[in-house]
């Protein structure tokens, strides 16, 4: 269908954070517990497919510098829902990848370390 070559892969990002006080939370999901478990539908984790194109652009190596601008993002978007609640010390980016092997077979999961952040 997307000829000549159809991506063979697929995934979802987890991005686990460490308040200075607290126990450890996810960012994509507003401060749930870290949960590496494949989501039952993926693409419900976009906020919108603006949002998906661009987080499949940073996960590129030639679009590696963009990273750094997304995890400023993360940090000022944080502190603008939580006035100082909790403070945001460090988190990393993980894209978790899921390849498509020949017959249709999904390989095992391969969690991929893109970036880490410290908030200032």
């Amino acid at each position: 269908m997307f000829a000549p070559k159809p991506a063979s892969d697929g995934g979802w990002y987890v991005i686990p954070a460490r308040p200075r006080a607290g126990t450890e939370i996810d960012l994509t999901t507003e401060n749930g517990p870290v949960n590496w478990e494949k989501p039952t539908f993926v693409a419900a984790t976009y906020r919108n497919q603006r949002w998906r194109k661009y987080l499949r652009n940073i996960r590129e190596r030639e679009n590696a510098n963009h990273r750094l601008y997304f995890g400023q993002y993360l940090c000022q978007n944080w502190y603008a829902r939580h006035h100082d609640a909790l403070t945001l010390e460090t988190f990393q980016i993980f894209y978790v990848k899921e390849e498509t092997l020949p017959n249709g077979v999904i390989g095992p999961p391969e969690k991929v370390l893109l970036w880490t952040h410290r908030c200032f």
